[in-house]
């Protein structure tokens, strides 16, 4: 592993061992070459940070070339000047395609509370998880308050 792959590697390991509740802006991003799929949280102070991560550390992991950098710097650009929409979304993931993709992104808040698909079916599994794996029909509801530190806790677990 070259020193480049060791920083992207450091910093993406401290990015996924922050706490949701203060580095608020996080993806979920797992490996597309693999057939096992595994995958982490990673969380940032700001949307700028978390796309700079996206496209400045996690190539390093990917690719030995810079192409998948380029390809991604093509499509985000400046990371300052966008917010996290699904449109752009699609886009890295199509250029990410084969290496890694995001399947979320957004804010903590937001994946306690929003209602795509993706994020139901996260808390359905978190609430699964609690029950030990027990309850034929775990609640998508939004996660509450009484609930943050256990759901942080899977967060942190999720996808390994």
């Amino acid at each position: 592993m070259d020193t480049n792959s060791e920083a992207a590697t450091g910093a993406l390991e401290k990015a996924s061992k922050r706490d949701p509740r203060t580095a608020q802006f996080g993806y979920f991003a797992y490996d597309d070459n693999s057939l096992a799929s595994v995958g982490l949280f990673f969380w940032f102070e700001s949307p700028r940070d978390l796309l700079h991560a996206i496209v400045h550390l996690e190539p390093f992991l990917y690719d030995e070339e810079p192409d998948l950098a380029r390809r991604l710097d093509a499509v985000i650009g400046d990371p300052s000047n966008h917010d996290l929409k699904p449109e752009l979304l699609q886009r890295v993931n199509e250029a990410a395609t084969g290496d890694f993709q995001v399947a979320w992104w957004g804010t903590f808040s937001g994946l306690r509370s929003e209602e795509s698909d993706w994020v139901r079916e996260l808390r359905e599994r978190f609430r699964d998880a609690l029950e030990g794996g027990e309850h034929e029909d775990p609640s998508s509801a939004a996660i509450g308050d009484d609930e943050v530190d256990n759901f942080i806790d899977f967060l942190s677990e999720y996808g390994m």
